[in-house]
């Protein structure tokens, strides 16, 4: 991987010549550090200042994108910009409005699938099934790393009698219950640029876990950047961290500012 560093250059050269900027954003692990608790989580202050920031200048469009519900983001981030929830099963934002009809459809078996696991999983200390509605999560993050593989096979052997319709997808210390044949993150962040309706647009997408891969490679056109420190990844750039990511944010919205400036100088 390549320094951020050449990023800001893009940055700066695609404002010069007038383009808009798409930045798609992961919310855990990107925008606001993972903690133990998922319904504990905040967007940073620091971050939300900047996201605001960004978010009035009308070249600049801001997508949220997680695993996250889409009434969960909204609450988190009371922002007028794109989200897409649950992977991209659910999007909202200006001119967007989309619910994937084959996860609506699984609502039903999905909710007696996830009160099976929370039934079965009781006596896993830490373990946290979580319905989304249109997908589910099932969280290993306080549970002990030996019972691990145990979780893992109780989940795979629960959905298997239902594998026409879900299907289970590794990540960041969880494992994703997702539809069949489901919209993932590269599809979601292809219908936000696409929505846009805009001639010219850089995208920037940001994440930390394995779904954000789908979208780094749906726009590897953009500048894709991977957080953490490990793992493999087809990102072009990395950051260490979610500090890391705000000081990336602070940059661009740097390089916003002083554009206008130039522009409005000029006039």
């Amino acid at each position: 991987m390549r320094f951020v560093p050449q990023a800001y250059v893009r940055i700066d050269t695609a404002l010069r010549q007038g383009n808009a900027l798409l930045l798609c954003l992961d919310f855990d692990g990107t925008l606001t550090p993972i903690r133990n608790d998922p319904s504990a989580v905040g967007l940073p202050l620091q971050n939300l200042a900047l996201l605001s920031t960004l978010n009035r200048d009308p070249r600049v469009h801001i997508a949220i994108i997680s695993g996250r519900s889409l009434e969960d983001l909204r609450s988190r981030i009371q922002l007028e910009v794109y989200f897409a929830g649950n992977h991209g099963l659910e999007m909202a934002g200006p001119g967007l409005h989309y619910k994937d009809p084959q996860a609506e459809a699984a609502a039903g078996p999905l909710r007696r699938l996830t009160d099976s696991l929370t039934a079965q999983l009781c006596g896993v200390k830490g373990s946290l099934v979580e319905n989304k509605g249109l997908s589910a999560s099932v969280h290993l993050r306080n549970v002990a790393p030996e019972l691990w593989p145990r979780v893992r096979q109780l989940v795979k052997t629960s959905v298997h009698p239902m594998a026409n319709i879900f299907r289970l997808r590794p990540g960041n210390h969880i494992i994703e219950i997702l539809p069949q044949r489901a919209r993932d993150k590269g599809c979601a962040a292809r219908s936000v640029l696409e929505s846009l309706n805009a001639p010219e647009v850089l995208t920037i997408c940001i994440g930390d876990d394995a779904t954000d891969e789908d979208m780094f490679s749906a726009l590897s056109e953009g500048i894709t950047i991977r957080v953490g420190r490990t793992g493999d990844s087809c990102a072009q750039y990395r950051l260490t961290g979610c500090e890391e990511v705000t000081r990336f944010l602070y940059r661009v919205t740097g390089l916003v500012r002083n554009q206008a400036r130039a522009m409005n100088s000029t006039v």
